[in-house]
């Protein structure tokens, strides 16, 4: 990973990778994979994850950058959405693929959207937030003190395009027109490292 494309942002306290992204291949999909299969604390994740999903939503919801699908076979009653191919085959053989670029959520009454372990995976997160209106929005995702503390931080990955602080994070949401609901480390208190969990849903006002 080439740290001189790295920008951070010090007023706004945000960084940015430009080389971000990465090859979503079968080879990534079989190690992301097994990284899930072998974690010693992906049962405590997955329950927490869905007892806060259930908190606030009691119908369908969409995991948006699912992987492997573990939360979507975990809760139930979801469906899924993954740009690695082999992700999107598993996901339409069991019916559960959903586009959100190309379908209305409010159509399909989906309730919820979760952008676990995804959310810093896109280049551009404004263009599907443009898409999410009454739906509450979950997502789990690395945040960092400073420039200094990402880029020695263990989720300073090719695959990441964007680096938040808390401050960043919440304003950012807020500049999309979303409003806080809450804020949970209850991941980091499980194992995970440096791991926060945001909650929101849109304002009055859309900004983006």
């Amino acid at each position: 990973m080439e740290k001189d494309l790295f920008v951070w942002d010090t007023e706004k306290e945000l960084g940015f990778y430009s080389m971000g992204g990465t090859v979503y291949d079968d080879v990534y999909f079989t190690v992301r994979r097994q990284e899930e299969l072998d974690s010693p604390i992906r049962e405590r994740i997955n329950t927490f994850r869905t007892a806060l999903v259930n908190s606030y939503t009691k119908g369908l919801v969409l995991d948006f950058g699912c992987g492997s699908g573990q939360f979507i076979h975990w809760r139930k009653n979801c469906l899924g959405y993954d740009i690695c191919p082999q992700a999107e085959t598993k996901l339409r053989k069991e019916a559960l693929f959903f586009n959100p670029y190309e379908r209305d959520l409010d159509k399909y009454d989906i309730e919820g959207v979760t952008f676990f372990d995804s959310f810093e995976h896109l280049r551009q997160p404004k263009e599907i937030l443009k898409r999410i209106n009454g739906q509450c929005v979950f997502v789990s995702i690395p945040i960092f003190q400073n420039k200094e503390h990402a880029l020695k931080s263990k989720h300073f990955k090719p695959e990441h395009y964007w680096f938040f602080t808390h401050s960043s994070f919440c304003q950012f949401i807020k500049d999309c027109g979303f409003k806080m609901l809450d804020c949970r480390n209850d991941e980091t208190y499980i194992g995970r490292v440096d791991i926060y969990t945001y909650i929101f849903r849109r304002g009055n006002k859309q900004k983006i």
